[in-house]
Formats: C-alpha cells, sequence, structure tokens
C-alpha cells in the first residue's frame, strides 16, 4: 500500500531537513502503455510552489521521474528555476530520460541515486503507417536513424554512384515522407541547441557544454539506452553521489510513487475490467448449451447458432475508475492529474466481450 501525500510529506521533510534546502517533485507515469509526457501544463503549478518557499531561500532541489515529452518544458522549468534560486540541484532517484535528461543538464549538479539513469536526447518523431493487409502501424524514427542509413548505403554496401543513391533516397522519401525527414533533422538540432543552452546556465566552458550535448545527442545507438551514473560522470555531467541517509530517503520516495502509479503493472484495460468484481461476476455468468457428445458437427454447430441468436447474454454495463497520471508536490501543497475512464461493457451474443471506453480528465488538482 502506498503513502498519503500527507505521510510522504514527512520523507519530503527529513529530507529537507538533511539537505537545509526545501525539494519538489515532478513525477509523471512510467507505466507500460500509460506512460505520461513532460507537458507545459505543469509549469503553473511549479509556480504556485515556488510561490509558498520563503524568498530567502536561495538553493533547491527538484526531483524528477519521467520518460521525457515536451523538452521546451524542460527549458521554461529550468528559467524560472534560474530566476528564483542561485543553486539548483536536479535529483533522479530512478529514471529521467530523454527531456528530462534535457531539464538535469540545466541544473548545477545532478543527484543520481546507484539505480537511476539518464537517456539520450535524440528526439524520436512518430507517423502512422497502414501494411500491406490494411493494418495501421507507428513508424518510429529519428534524424539519426536517417543518418545511419545512409552511412549504411554508402560504407556498408559500398554504394558510391549519385544515381543509386539518389535511388535509395527517393525510396526512403517514399517510405518516411520528405516532411517527416525534415521534422527529424529539426528536432534533432532542437535538442542539441537546447541541451547546450541548458548545460550554459552554469557551465563557463562553451567548449565543454557543446561537447556533452553532442554526446548525448548523437553517441548513443538506441533512444532507450541508460545512461548510469558512472557514465553521466564520464561523458562529463557534474553528479553528485548522495549520503547513505539521502539514498535512502530518495529511494523511498521513489518506491512510494511506483506504488501510486502502479509503475511495476502493466496497464490494460481488460485487466482493469476483469479486476472489478461486479463487471467479472457479470462477465463469468455465460449460459452453456450442453449437447450429447455425439451430436453431428454440422447439427451442433447449428443449434448453437439458434441458440446464440434467441439469448440475451449480458445487458450493457458501465463502470469508472481512476489512472494517476501525473503528480507535482512539495512540503507546502500537492498536485495531482487523474484520468477518469469510463467503461461501457457486455457479452455479444457468440459470447465474445465487447467494451467502449471514454477517458476524461480535469485536470490538475490540489490534493489533501
Amino acid at each position: 500500500m502506498y503513502m498519503s501525500y500527507a505521510e510522504r510529506k514527512k520523507l519530503f521533510e527529513e529530507f529537507s531537513t538533511v539537505r537545509k534546502r526545501p525539494m519538489i517533485t515532478y513525477v509523471t507515469s512510467i507505466r507500460p502503455n500509460l506512460s505520461v509526457n513532460m507537458s507545459s501544463d505543469s509549469i503553473t503549478k511549479i509556480i504556485d510552489i515556488i510561490g509558498h518557499i520563503p524568498p530567502e531561500v536561495k538553493d533547491i532541489d527538484f526531483m524528477i521521474i519521467s520518460n521525457g515529452g515536451d523538452p521546451i518544458t524542460s527549458l521554461r522549468i529550468i528559467s524560472i528555476l534560474r530566476e528564483r534560486f542561485e543553486h539548483i540541484t536536479v535529483i533522479v532517484p530512478y529514471v529521467a530520460y530523454s527531456a528530462a535528461t534535457i531539464l538535469a543538464l540545466g541544473a548545477d549538479d545532478i543527484m543520481m541515486h546507484p539505480f537511476s539513469n539518464l537517456g539520450p536526447v535524440d528526439p524520436q518523431l512518430t507517423i502512422a503507417k497502414t501494411n500491406m493487409i490494411g493494418q495501421n502501424s507507428d513508424l518510429h524514427f529519428s534524424s539519426e536513424d536517417i543518418r545511419n542509413y545512409i552511412e549504411f548505403l554508402k560504407e556498408d554496401i559500398g554504394i558510391t554512384d549519385q544515381a543509386h543513391l539518389a535511388a535509395a533516397l527517393s525510396n526512403l522519401t517514399a517510405e518516411v515522407g520528405a516532411i517527416p525527414i525534415g521534422n527529424a533533422k529539426r528536432s534533432q538540432q532542437l535538442s542539441l541547441s537546447l541541451s547546450k543552452r541548458m548545460l550554459e546556465t552554469h557551465l563557463n566552458d562553451v567548449t565543454s557544454a557543446s561537447n556533452i550535448a553532442q554526446k548525448l545527442n548523437s553517441s548513443f545507438y538506441h533512444h532507450g539506452y541508460a545512461v548510469s551514473r558512472k557514465e553521466a560522470q564520464e561523458i562529463g555531467l557534474n553528479i553528485t553521489i548522495p549520503t547513505k541517509s539521502e539514498e535512502k530517503i530518495i529511494w523511498s520516495i521513489w518506491q512510494d510513487y511506483s506504488k501510486e502509479m502502479k509503475a511495476d503493472k502493466e496497464f490494460n484495460l481488460l485487466n482493469e475490467l476483469m479486476n472489478d468484481p461486479l463487471s467479472k461476476e457479470k462477465l463469468d455468468t455465460v449460459p452453456i448449451l450442453n449437447l450429447p457428445a455425439n451430436t453431428p458437427p454440422d447439427i451442433a454447430n447449428q443449434l448453437i447458432i439458434n441458440a446464440a441468436s434467441q439469448t440475451q447474454i449480458s445487458t450493457r454495463t458501465s463502470i469508472e475508475f481512476e489512472v494517476l497520471l501525473a503528480t507535482i508536490e512539495s512540503i507546502y501543497i500537492s498536485y495531482e492529474m487523474k484520468n477518469n475512464i469510463s467503461v461501457t461493457y457486455w457479452r455479444n451474443a457468440d459470447m465474445t466481450l465487447g467494451f467502449n471506453s471514454i477517458p476524461y480528465s480535469d485536470g490538475w488538482k490540489e490534493r489533501n
């Protein structure tokens, strides 16, 4: 069972006492099939929390747990913190990938738990595709994928003839699209520029800032690559090693968020439906047609069809449940973002399960 905000706040207070500064936490769901992006709607809530911090306080800890999201949101958060505080430490107890890594680059130092990871900052693009049999599927790619494709043609295959290269690039454009290719390059340039800009807010060495940004932007071969604490230090980032006391507290905070957001349990709408006692009881109550074992198959099939067509298996019924998408907290105040999901379900006459879902949210809400 996870803690209430009032209970978790005690961990914040304990950490703030040890560190002699307040902490803000920003956590987005990393639950499989329910990963939530960092987004600009968080900005006003972070500003609200900053407004509660006494004006004489000049240092801040900012805990981030996220798979990423909007890099401009990262820039805005760091810019706001820079306007108010003289020293920023980003705390990473578990994962801070993509845009969350970009946010961490803007801190004077990054405190990483030994089990935590940063990630590459090469942006991924997604375009909708339809395969040969008419099924919809998403194509994920980055500017680095395109560059590596061209490198593969030239260096691995050995294509040097310009006409052959042009034909290969034409195939790529037909597969991905000319505008998405341009978007991929622009997104990479934006990510690189933002990373450098974040580092330059506290690094006087422009060359070092550029080198670190370049490594995170194009030195890894997978967007999901996990950059460990040791590797982050080797890249040149200013990594702070927490004391045993600090390490224990930040891990306890992460574990509690993990329980509340069910981070280790894949989100599956059917599982949620079947875990509801009322809906499970109704859906499990299915009439069975008993036929003699020697009934000829064609007659058995016809009897089943006739029985199914005359039987009302289940009326349409609805349930509602909530999922926690994100939270922003401090010792002063807590905000949460939830999705309410309304599910209408029924058994069809052929015994298959049918259901429709409608998610809706009221946005960020203060919680007690």
